[in-house]
């Protein structure tokens, strides 16, 4: 390397060595010297051999893979099929050893383990111990959250009011979805309807609205695509 009429021999150290910088070459330059090009697709640093520039390292470079591999760490593993060719990587999940995970899509497991005591999701416990409550004080379509939950006719609403089934056709609930009824002490009477589909009173197998009287509980089990079965206290 020459800098300013100075040779230096192979293996020589130059600490703090700068350079010029700019968007554009030196219009005049000796053999030897060294420009940083900071403009765009031409960033990089540049040596002049007498006639030309010549570039010794750009910002942005190319090349091939010569080899993959996947090193395992924190329960994930994985394999990699011609890894000198073309890579195809397969992950493979094993325990994982933070606390908590944050996702906000889906997550999809052969299997889930909680912290011992639970697992929750949309704020109800997976394999919940409870009947979650919705309290409705008015005409009421069902929709797909509703399974597993208890639909409330409460107290303080003595209007009789009519509960809907919807349709398999308009929400599709998996078969054995079941809906509890539920009409408070004091509330009007609660009429338990379905839409286009069929519901039969378990026992009598006759169809149509039931009547679910003050203090009455009635569940709604779905049996097929298109048909469920009712049954409770204070139900007719």
């Amino acid at each position: 390397m020459r800098i300013d009429g100075l040779t230096l021999s192979e293996g020589s150290t130059i600490k703090n060595l700068s350079v010029d910088t700019g968007t554009a070459f030196p219009s005049s330059a000796n053999s030897g010297e060294m420009f940083y090009r900071t403009d765009g697709a031409n960033a990089g640093m540049y040596v002049y051999s007498g006639s030309a520039w010549g570039a010794i390292a750009t910002s942005a470079t190319s090349g091939s893979v010569s080899s993959v591999s996947v090193n395992t760490a924190n329960g994930i593993s994985g394999t990699v099929d011609t890894p000198t060719t073309t890579p195809a990587i397969t992950l493979s999940l094993g325990a994982i050893s933070p606390t908590s995970i944050n996702a906000s899509g889906s997550v999809t497991a052969g299997s889930f383990v909680g912290d011992g005591s639970s697992i929750t999701t949309g704020g109800v416990e997976v394999g919940t111990k409870i009947v979650p409550q919705v309290a409705q004080s008015a005409a009421y379509t069902t929709v797909l959250t509703d399974s597993g939950k208890h639909i409330l006719h409460p107290a303080a609403d003595t209007t009789a009011r009519t509960y809907t089934i919807d349709s398999n056709a308009n929400v599709a609930y998996p078969i054995g979805t079941a809906l509890t009824f539920v009409n408070q002490n004091g509330a009007g009477a609660l009429s338990i309807a379905i839409t286009a589909d069929t519901m039969r009173l378990a026992g009598a197998g006759t169809t149509g609205t039931r009547t679910l009287a003050a203090n009455g509980v009635a569940t709604a089990l779905k049996i097929t695509a298109t048909e469920w079965i009712i049954s409770g206290t204070g139900l007719t």
